[in-house]
């Protein structure tokens, strides 16, 4: 399984991992508002904070 490692360039991203989350879920060619769903649900069910998770269980949550 291929997993998305960011560059480190040194700097803090002004970005959420929120907003980071939904960028990569429509990246994949989910809609917004899906992608933005998936993640909201994602992070209230799983209580996840870290890019990562939001993106794995956001897929999860667009899977069902």
């Amino acid at each position: 399984v291929a997993q998305f490692i960011p560059a480190k360039t040194g700097k803090k991203s002004a970005v959420s991992p929120v907003e980071d989350a939904v960028s990569a879920l429509t990246n994949l060619g989910y809609g917004r508002s899906e992608a933005y769903a998936a993640v909201s649900l994602a992070q209230q069910k799983h209580e996840a904070s870290e890019l990562n998770d939001l993106i794995r269980h956001g897929l999860k949550e667009l899977a069902r």
